[in-house]
């Protein structure tokens, strides 16, 4: 909040230009240093020992093109029973991370679908393309926020420099948050149906894949199936049944070339 205010009181009718750059900077270091200065705040992570689970890893990893960097399990099971695996970090921070539970209760086909959906969004370069949607909207959303913050000071006799601005930037920071994430799941829904797909050319196990979504939304006390209207405003990935959907498509005989989905 004291930042804020500085910022509002230094910068003015430039405020949104400074707010976008520090909000653009952060995304960029959050994606290179949360993996290696963050996460192990909270959890433990261990490289994952030769075996088969890390000689398959490597061997999707080759077979999709993927250079990962290293891979690591994770103590995931501590907090939550939920099942996920993910690839996280630009450069030299990527890693391929592993929930302990997925270790341990997820039979090795269905895992080798899960890590090859995670290696599609490396191959796909998806991590990038959300940077880039985010240096796209981030303007847009500051830019609106300060004209509404704006008018909000001026509808209720407030001084434009005063205090009080604070919350009307709050309140403009939570609209345009919740506005900006509409189009965010949108996208995300569509990189991740894109992964399952590519994850579906390397494996060609749609079993396994039908397998893995029926787990992973047991584990993950997920609604396979939510009302629509919900799901396109606020589900960040496909239902369960969409995803299960597509590889029963596959089965059937779904084009295997690229851009099909």
């Amino acid at each position: 909040a004291v930042l804020a205010f500085a910022a509002w009181r230094r910068f003015r009718r430039r405020f949104w230009l400074a707010a976008s750059a520090v909000a653009i900077a952060y995304a960029v270091v959050w994606l290179w240093l949360w993996p290696i200065a963050v996460s192990p705040l909270f959890n433990d992570f261990e490289p994952l020992p030769p075996g088969p689970v890390r000689s398959e890893v490597l061997d999707l990893a080759e077979s999709s093109g993927v250079d990962i960097g290293e891979v690591y399990s994770v103590d995931a099971s501590r907090r939550s029973v939920a099942l996920n695996a993910y690839v996280h970090g630009i450069g030299s921070s990527r890693r391929v991370v592993i929930y302990d539970n997925v270790l341990a209760e997820v039979p090795s086909r269905s895992l080798s679908a899960l890590i090859a959906h995670e290696l599609a969004h490396v191959e796909s370069r998806d991590v990038y393309r959300g940077l880039a949607f985010a240096i796209l909207v981030i303007p847009l959303g500051a830019l609106a926020m300060q004209l509404g913050a704006a008018a909000i000071a001026r509808r209720n006799s407030d001084r434009p420099d005063g205090p009080g601005i604070v919350l009307a930037l709050a309140l403009g920071l939570a609209v345009m948050s919740l506005l900006l994430s509409f189009p965010g799941n949108r996208l995300s829904r569509e990189i991740e149906i894109r992964a399952d797909y590519s994850a579906l050319q390397v494996t060609d196990d749609p079993a396994a894949l039908i397998a893995l979504q029926r787990q992973i939304a047991a584990s993950n006390l997920s609604d396979p199936d939510p009302p629509g209207a919900w799901h396109w405003l606020f589900g960040s990935h496909p239902t369960t049944l969409d995803r299960i959907g597509l590889a029963e498509a596959w089965k059937g005989g779904l084009p295997r070339e690229e851009g099909s989905p």
